[in-house]
């Protein structure tokens, strides 16, 4: 990129989406849809709703869902075009399915899985000590490359 030189976002790529999650929370990114969009058009329906089985667990983690994290995953559900038909497969989805699905992923789309558990992780609030336990079983299936603390 030439110093003082706007990125076109056509020529956006997802090494250059996945660097900017990594400075910005996804949850901001969610509000500028062009950003996240170039993330979803390269996601195949089945890693959509393995993503979404994933954030699922996420929200489910620590006993409790709260208004923000439901938020939060309808603001998901809209983003990734996931209707409430898909979302029902989501929910008899095995772990196992998910994790297959989501290993054979790209690095970088397993990276984005990652942002998103942690924001999921971190929108009511408070990160519970289940929610950490979750994330670092799911990396350990996945290998984040990405890791921040939650």
């Amino acid at each position: 990129m030439v110093k003082g030189k706007f990125l076109d976002k056509n020529d956006m790529s997802l090494n250059f989406l996945y660097y900017l999650c990594s400075v910005i929370s996804v949850i901001h990114l969610l509000k500028e849809n062009d950003l996240i969009t170039i993330f979803i058009m390269e996601l195949s329906d089945k890693e959509k709703k393995a993503i979404m089985h994933a954030i699922k667990c996420m929200m489910a983690a620590d006993g409790v869902i709260d208004s923000n994290e439901m938020e939060l995953l309808n603001k998901i559900c809209l983003m990734m075009h996931v209707e409430q038909n898909e979302f029902d497969q989501v929910l008899t989805m095995s772990h196992e399915d998910a994790m297959s699905i989501l290993k054979d992923m790209s690095q970088d789309k397993r990276n984005m899985v990652a942002l998103l558990l942690q924001d999921m992780a971190k929108a009511d609030g408070l990160v519970d000590k289940t929610e950490r336990m979750y994330f670092i079983k799911v990396n350990k299936e996945l290998n984040f490359t990405n890791l921040k603390n939650i």
